[in-house]
């Protein structure tokens, strides 16, 4: 199949079209149907801002383990506190500088100059 392509590939492009052309040879296209809009990123496969608002934001979706967090036998303070050192959030002394306090700036397990969430979870 001719594409038309007005240059010449350079070698690391050759790989793509070769994708593409797999992709276009995989199609089954129907004559005898009208052709339609959809839009994948929603179930429906109807556009909405939304779908589109949901697709342009970074994708965390399994990169926090809440089944193993927030689904265990653990008691729901131990669970937060683990959530809350993910996300960062604890009153270490690093989160705390951020917020403009003043706080000694040693960890007293390491020795290192500043208190991480890191440091805690040790």
């Amino acid at each position: 199949m001719d594409l038309g392509f007005r240059r010449q590939f350079i070698d690391w492009e050759q790989e793509d079209l070769g994708r593409l052309m797999m992709k276009l040879n995989s199609l089954n296209l129907s004559l005898d149907s009208a052709d339609s809009l959809s839009w994948i990123p929603a179930k429906d496969k109807l556009f909405s801002v939304q779908s589109c608002y949901k697709l342009l934001l970074p994708s965390q979706e399994g990169s926090f383990p809440a089944a193993s967090v927030w689904g265990t036998l653990a008691p729901t303070k131990v669970s937060f506190i683990v959530w809350a050192a993910y996300l960062r959030k604890l009153p270490t002394v690093d989160t705390l500088r951020r917020k403009r306090r003043v706080v000694p700036d040693r960890c007293e397990l390491c020795s290192m100059d500043e208190k991480t969430c890191d440091d805690l979870m040790m």
